[in-house]
């Protein structure tokens, strides 16, 4: 199966699962309020978003050469005698 239709599979079956769960959530306790109602239909929508994938591809920079030739010990010290 493409990726992309099994990620639109998985997110769909989730979705549907949660929203199931909230109506019979709200249906069993008899919630009157529309706050109440809007927070768990909220839940529901929040759900919906986090399943969501976004691919990023980041550049990779290949690093720069660096030469070390005619450096010295004394070039390379972290800490000069001097102090």
């Amino acid at each position: 199966m493409q990726p992309f239709l099994e990620f639109l599979l998985h997110s769909t079956l989730l979705l549907l699962i949660g929203g199931c769960v909230v109506a019979l959530v709200l249906r069993l306790t008899r919630c009157q309020s529309p706050r109440c109602n809007r927070f768990a239909w909220a839940f529901v929508l929040l759900l919906g978003v986090a399943c969501i994938r976004l691919p990023v591809e980041l550049p990779v920079l290949m690093p720069e050469p660096t030469s070390v030739v005619g450096l010295t010990t004394k070039d390379t010290e972290i800490c000069p005698s001097g102090f």
